[in-house]
Parts: structure tokens; sequence; C-alpha cells
């Protein structure tokens, strides 16, 4: 799963949280999350990061180029990627519990 958020976005400041506590429930059953974080200064990226206790793994994308390999428009955005590579969803927006969890579901098979 890769979201892609900023430090300055508010609706990821929502859903920092949900994120976090879905990746210490899915870490250990082969689910991968990587946030990459969407044209932002490094320092005010590592600071969310801390901010919201985040612990799985995330990059910078400064030039915003990995975005628009994704087709990301804005942030946040969510691209869900099954195990085979293939790209299974795209969710654009704040993700609800609802959301992620069926979106991971997809993945997960």
């Amino acid at each position: 799963m890769l979201n892609f958020w900023a430090s300055w976005c508010d609706p990821c400041k929502q859903e920092a949280p949900l994120l976090e506590a879905m990746w210490q429930r899915v870490q250990g059953q082969g689910i991968v999350f990587l946030g990459i974080d969407f044209e932002d200064r490094q320092s005010d990226g590592l600071s969310f990061l801390h901010t919201y206790g985040i612990t799985y793994p995330n990059v910078v994308d400064t030039d915003g180029s990995v975005a628009i390999n994704y087709g990301v428009t804005g942030v946040p955005e969510t691209v869900f990627i099954d195990r085979h590579g293939v790209f299974v969803h795209k969710v654009i927006g704040e993700l609800t519990a609802q959301t992620l969890q069926s979106n991971l579901q997809l993945i997960a098979r």
C-alpha cells in the first residue's frame, strides 16, 4: 500500500492515526505500508512522522515525480497494489477505517 501525504495536508493529519493503528495490526501478515511524503520539506515530514508516531517506512518525493508516475493529483491518495505488483485500487482523499480495511483485504489475497 502506498500512501501519498504531506505535512501541510489536514486530511493527511486526520488519517495518520488510522494508518498507524492498521499498520500495527497487519505488519506481520505480509502487507507492506509505504508512506510517500509529497513535495514537502524533509524537516516538516520528519516532524509529522514523529507527531503521529508513524513507524512504517516513509520516503520523500521531493519533486513530485513518483506521484506523477502513479497518477496522483493531490494528497492524500492511497494506492493498493497486490503481492504480484498489480495495481488494484486507488483511493482519492482521506481514508476511512472501512475503506482501508476493505482495500487491504483485496490485496491480501
